[in-house]
């Protein structure tokens, strides 16, 4: 630590070993009965267009099926002259 700020080597080596410390304190056997790896889980799932959306990608949800090749199509011609990311979410009937 130099001058009370801490590097991001120093928080990175801080985050790893809670993490290390965390899975050590779950015992082999709680390991061993879970239905998922500790610390894996996507429970809820996240809003995948907010995440695109906070890294700058262009996003568009479709709901009908005949929306879908203009939307790729938008999403394509996005890619190719802004050269940034781009997330379409298609949602479908359960």
């Amino acid at each position: 630590m130099k001058g009370g700020i801490m590097s991001r080597k120093n928080i990175l080596h801080i985050v790893l070993g809670f993490v290390l410390c965390l899975s050590l304190s779950l015992s082999p056997i709680a390991v061993s009965q879970a239905d998922a790896v500790p610390l894996t889980s996507l429970e809820p799932t996240p809003d995948f267009i907010l995440v695109a959306k906070a890294s700058r990608a262009w996003t568009a949800t479709v709901e009908k099926g005949e929306d879908l090749p203009g939307v790729l199509q938008a999403a394509i011609e996005h890619i190719e002259t802004k050269r940034t990311h781009a997330l379409v979410e298609i949602k479908v009937r359960p």
